[in-house]
């Protein structure tokens, strides 16, 4: 189904704060609405370790689409809102693998 704005701010502030850290960016102006939100949610975060950012996006994740694991993601172009999660390298070493290896795997 579709994300309403506050699960999509949920899941991209701690996308981001999984893959970049604490926010870096600086604060936007008070007429860029979306951007502002986007700055807030992820600012609010704080120093959230990455590890704990990957649980929780996962974590609703299922609670929002408890089928999605296995399943092939579509096409974003046919109307389906698609979350970023980075690929995996195959030769990784086991300890350079992080959660999102790991979920990938299964």
């Amino acid at each position: 189904g579709k994300l309403d704005k506050d699960d999509l701010l949920y899941l991209y502030a701690r996308y981001k704060q999984a893959t970049v850290g604490p926010c870096d960016t600086p604060k936007p102006s008070f007429y860029q609405l979306q951007e502002k939100s986007k700055w807030q949610a992820w600012t609010d975060l704080a120093d959230m370790d990455h590890d704990e950012a990957s649980i929780q996006y996962i974590n609703r994740l299922d609670q929002l689409e408890p089928e999605w694991r296995g399943k092939e993601a579509k096409d974003p172009t046919s109307g389906w809102t698609s979350v970023s999660v980075p690929e995996a390298e195959d030769d990784l070493d086991e300890a350079e693998k992080t959660i999102f290896d790991r979920v990938k795997e299964g």
